[in-house]
């Protein structure tokens, strides 16, 4: 169905690529980065557009670009809700959805692309049903400036969070405590 996936920081940078037909110029997350960044009359550019025989679909998230090319015709919508669960499920293993997140955890993405993807197929795109396949831990991602990690799993006022990277959450927050002392 698609022929790669790939994320783009808001710079153009790649931060994931992964490629499955290998029917699609190598350069392809260079000319949709151009094609994105300097769309016609300066409009913001759509969701899916073909540029070379290449069809682009992308959503954001995060303030990343979360991309996927074909040359073959697909639904469209199909493949934007895939990109829209990819990155549901990279945020909820990950806690959030940035590019240092992303950078830090990079192993564990790829891993969660291979158990979602197969031959750019869909397979499963459930947070729960990837637990049994994944064998990675995230890493933890940096604090929020003010001290508090992102991914404590405690809300405002020191309250346990139900958010939905609660899967990690106490075993990250059991770590943190171990490493800081507290």
């Amino acid at each position: 169905m698609i022929s790669q996936l790939f994320i783009l920081s808001p710079r153009g940078d790649v931060i994931i690529k992964k490629e499955f037909r290998y029917d699609v110029p190598k350069t392809a997350p260079e000319i949709f980065f151009r094609a994105v960044k300097f769309w016609k009359d300066g409009e913001k550019a759509p969701a899916v557009f073909s540029e070379d025989g290449v069809n682009y679909l992308h959503i954001k998230a995060g303030g990343l670009f979360v991309t996927a090319t074909t040359r073959k015709n697909v639904s469209a919508s199909h493949v934007l809700e895939l990109l829209h669960r990819v990155a549901g499920v990279v945020k909820d293993y990950c806690g959030v959805m940035n590019e240092d997140a992303l950078r830090k955890n990079s192993i564990l993405t790829y891993e969660l692309l291979d158990e979602m993807l197969d031959y750019g197929y869909a397979q499963s795109t459930s947070t729960e049903s990837l637990k049994v396949h994944v064998f990675n831990e995230p890493a933890t991602p940096a604090s929020d400036g003010a001290g508090h990690s992102l991914v404590s799993g405690k809300a405002a006022g020191g309250k346990k969070s139900r958010g939905t990277y609660g899967v990690f959450s106490s075993a990250i927050a059991a770590a943190a405590g171990a490493a800081g002392g507290g």
